[in-house]
């Protein structure tokens, strides 16, 4: 699995459009670019992976918001590979959430399915942003706040 690196902006991955940041302390930001094939999956994950790890908050674990409004459909094959990739990341998570385009039906039945598959309590899916924010905010300090609605305010 490799990325990019990081950069001033994030871990970006080399397979795709996709990253991971981390703006301000636990809050891991994610948004996915084109996942078209296994590689794709494991760039993006190797991407979350490093920025769950730059939280430091190995105790705490981090809070990860993911914005899949703008994903397309998924293969088929990348169903369980990305379960597998979600699980190796539980035990460091505080809270995830995927915030997802509800009209994305496709896309939004696959990756229900993935994260239910990856097995963590403490991740969930979302098509009401103010949903999603609302569950976020109590494990959220108000920098990782203010970060979190910045870039849930970002291009989708």
């Amino acid at each position: 699995m490799e990325y990019l690196g990081e950069s001033a902006i994030g871990i970006w991955t080399a397979r795709s459009d996709s990253f991971a940041r981390v703006r301000v302390g636990r809050l891991v930001e994610v948004r996915p670019g084109r996942l078209a094939c296994l590689a794709d999956i494991e760039s993006l994950n190797a991407a979350v992976v490093g920025a769950v790890r730059s939280t430091g908050a190995f105790a705490s674990g981090a809070v990860v918001c993911a914005d899949y409004r703008s994903a397309s459909p998924l293969p088929s094959d990348l169903a369980d590979p990305w379960s597998r990739a979600m699980r190796g990341v539980n035990r460091s998570l505080s809270r995830s959430a995927i915030l997802l385009n509800p009209a994305n039906v496709t896309f939004n039945l696959q990756i229900q399915r993935v994260v239910h598959c990856a097995g963590c309590n403490d991740r969930r899916v979302f098509t009401d942003r103010q949903e999603l924010q609302e569950w976020l905010d109590g494990r959220l300090s108000e920098a990782e706040r203010v970060a979190l609605r910045l870039f849930l305010d970002g291009p989708a």
